[in-house]
């Protein structure tokens, strides 16, 4: 499945912002100890508690702008905390009209006072630029200054930025330092990041095992995104043993919150059936969740789904809408996909042009697939100009970068005869390339060319070593080919049941020639036992596909009963 990738990273706004679920007002999702001097004293304090009931409610009716009110009192008598709300209504709008700059001067007031939270708070606002110009020097001094009272949110934040380099020169080891102290104090994005610096290795050594454990702290204290990695890390067996079921169980969790990688992570699971029955409805429809909230991935499975009528109608205007979605954001498969159907026109009108700018998008992040599909249009002229070495640079990438159908293309580029570099022994040794790397076609080409020595000396045996390869692949011709050796006894021990064995392999894989000559092998007896109904059927389905031989044996049963009735 395409998701052995490591999981999308927690998003760094939600740990640079104390409240990851609501980044303009953090100063609401948290709550923070009591303190006196955040509070105020006597007025301060009294002003300060009944802003605080109007805001929660609680003993009255919610009433925002009743709060502000009492905020402002509190906050003209020094409280911190009141001008920390103060800094949160106006960036949230709440009570009050949204004004950034507002907002930055209350945080500001708070922030020099003393307060963490809002120190933690003006650190985010320097560093998106909210308010106040954008600084992040500042807004690492003031992440300090809040993580050295010992906020978590501010301690992560810190790490955040020591990892990113933001107002710092790059650190990882710094950057690991802080997350840990948030960590210790049960911080859910911290204990989620470390797990993450456990799999990947930054700033520590990487240990899958240690991953897990940190992902589990996290998970146990609320995080989805820990959810959804520690699903991963029992789907792939890495730092646990390997447990579809236990990973479907983790992905579970963290999709009811609506988590999108996770929701993708489960059509993964149903179409496969990894841990689950295979149903390709459930499947769409977990790809649908995750597609409609704009998860890449999920937007591409969801296209391939349509394309393939598997758990949804077969329908190549969906899936060419859904693959232009992904490809949009980036997602590469997409961006190859899109231009494949824009090249052959199906599922939309036939776009060379188009289908070129998808190609090149792809194959400039080293995308074999693309990379192969855009030699094969410099090599066709289709599109841009006719350019055989651009064709051969291209494929070669491909193949470099695994696509050994791109050796292929090679072996037919360098034997082509309009090419001026045209090179016989070149196309040999692409061709053989491309065999070596478990290209059927290319396998069968080698049997034929030892079996007929077109090229190379005639050899049966090295004619059965490749088709036998080719074989392994389910390669019909190949399959056929050595049904046909040991019929004949060429290269091998002559044995008609062998031969049968093979020319039936064969013919199930749809072989029109295997068919015709399993269905006559069935009706003499010849190496298997005499069948006439089989070797008709199998004469049937030949025939079905327009063999000659099998046509005209077909039509002579037909005429021949006709004019017995006559």
């Amino acid at each position: 499945m395409n998701d052995s990738s490591f999981s999308e990273k927690p998003s760094f706004a939600g740990i640079l912002f104390p409240g990851s679920d609501e980044m303009r007002h953090p100063v609401f999702t948290v709550k923070w100890e009591m303190r006196k001097e955040g509070a105020g004293s006597g007025d301060a304090a009294e002003s300060l508690a009944k802003g605080e009931k109007c805001f929660d409610g609680s003993g009255a009716l919610q009433d925002y702008e009743r709060a502000a009110e009492w905020f402002r009192k509190a906050a003209d008598l020094g409280s911190a905390r009141a001008c920390c709300y103060l800094g949160g209504m106006y960036s949230a709008g709440l009570g009050v009209r949204e004004d950034p700059e507002e907002a930055a001067r209350w945080f500001g007031k708070a922030a020099d006072l003393g307060d963490a939270m809002a120190q933690s708070s003006l650190g985010y606002l320097y560093l998106t630029g909210q308010g106040v110009k954008k600084d992040e020097k500042a807004a690492l001094g003031w992440y300090l200054k809040a993580a050295e009272q010992g906020l978590p949110q501010a301690e992560a934040a810190a790490g955040g930025m020591y990892a990113l380099g933001l107002g710092v020169r790059q650190d990882y080891a710094e950057s690991v330092k802080w997350y840990l102290k948030a960590a210790a104090k049960g911080y859910a994005p911290a204990e989620a990041v470390m797990g993450h610096r456990y799999r990947t290795g930054h700033g520590v050594t990487a240990d899958y095992a240690e991953s897990v454990r940190w992902f589990r702290k996290a998970a146990e204290h609320g995080s989805t995104d820990a959810e959804h990695c520690l699903g991963e890390m029992y789907r792939d067996g890495s730092g646990v043993i390997q447990d579809y079921a236990e990973a479907f169980s983790w992905f579970s969790k963290a999709a009811e919150k609506g988590w999108a990688p996770a929701e993708h992570a489960l059509g993964e699971l149903y179409r496969f059936g990894h841990g689950v029955p295979e149903d390709h409805e459930k499947a769409a429809e977990w790809f649908r969740k995750a597609a409609e909230q704009g998860h890449d991935e999920a937007q591409y499975c969801l296209g391939d789904m349509y394309s393939l009528g598997l758990g949804v109608p077969y329908d190549m205007k969906e899936a060419v809408r859904w693959f232009r979605k992904s490809a949009e954001q980036g997602y590469v498969p997409a961006e190859h996909n899109l231009g494949e159907l824009l090249y052959t026109g199906n599922g939309v009108k036939q776009d060379y042009s188009e289908a070129l700018a998808w190609f090149r998008k792809a194959a400039a992040e080293g995308y074999a697939l693309a990379e192969n599909s855009l030699g094969c249009m410099y090599m066709g002229g289709e599109g841009v100009s006719q350019d055989f070495a651009k064709a051969a640079e291209l494929f070669r990438k491909a193949n470099s970068h695994g696509y050994a159908k791109a050796a292929l293309n090679l072996s037919s580029l360098y034997g082509s005869q309009d090419w001026p570099g045209h090179d016989p022994a070149e196309a040999d040794r692409w061709l053989r390339t491309a065999a070596e790397q478990g290209v059927a076609y290319a396998q069968y080409s080698l049997a034929v060319m030892s079996y007929r020595g077109l090229g190379v000396p005639q050899d049966y045996s090295e004619a059965l070593k490749w088709a036998l390869k080719a074989a392994e692949q389910e390669y019909a011709d190949a399959e056929s080919m050595i049904g046909y050796m040991y019929h004949s006894g060429t290269g091998v021990r002559k044995d008609p049941r062998e031969a049968v064995r093979w020319i039936r392999k064969a013919a199930e894989h749809g072989d029109p020639v295997s068919q015709y000559n399993l269905g006559m092998s069935c009706m003499k007896g010849d190496g298997v036992s005499k069948d006439v109904r089989e070797g008709l059927g199998w004469m049937m389905k030949a025939a079905a596909r327009g063999f000659p031989p099998a046509v005209s044996f077909i039509s002579g049963i037909s005429g021949g009963a006709e004019n017995e009735k006559s």
